[in-house]
């Protein structure tokens, strides 16, 4: 009671580190080839493996303290707590950023849906005060296309409003 548990813990875990750049993968192996990219994944995978076994052996050399031990915990049992504020922080950051980056992509993607079916999205444009749309057709390139991409920085558009008000 009151923890997400092993599976939460593991589909979280899968999802922050693999979620994101999935959807990339395919356009990787279009530019760069198949064998640069494989080559790097494979790489990345020994590596990312080398870090986890290092990190259960410090785990497990840490099991005589009290308590549940978690990555930043290990870092104020060897390197001290300045370290383990640092791990927090850069934790924090990390996460914030993928949050910040998955609600941009989803309200673009939400105002690429209702420009295509309504044929023009709207937004608020909070420096000129007045209000901006944005058709699908405006789009010059079908592989880069990021609505109001053309207009001011500050804007609240209706894809965006949706996505904040499924909250």
């Amino acid at each position: 009671p009151g923890g997400i548990g092993l599976f939460g813990s593991f589909a979280l875990v899968v999802n922050n580190i693999s979620g994101p750049g999935l959807l990339n993968f395919a356009s990787a192996f279009q530019q760069a080839g198949w064998i640069p990219t494989t080559a790097v994944i494979l790489v990345v995978a020994c590596l990312s493996a080398l870090i986890a076994t290092m990190l259960c052996d410090v785990m497990a050399r840490l099991e005589s303290r009290p308590g549940r031990q978690e990555f930043s915990s290990i870092f104020d049992a060897v390197l001290g707590r300045r370290w383990f504020v640092a791990t927090q922080w850069l934790y924090f950051l990390n996460l914030f950023a993928q949050n910040v980056a998955a609600i941009v992509a989803t309200a673009q993607a939400t105002d690429m849906l209702i420009a295509t079916v309504c044929g023009q999205s709207v937004a608020l444009d909070l420096a000129a005060r007045g209000l901006v749309t944005w058709r699908a057709t405006e789009c010059a390139s079908a592989t880069a296309c990021a609505p109001f991409a053309e207009s001011s920085e500050f804007l609240v558009t209706l894809g965006y409003g949706l996505c904040f008000a499924t909250l």
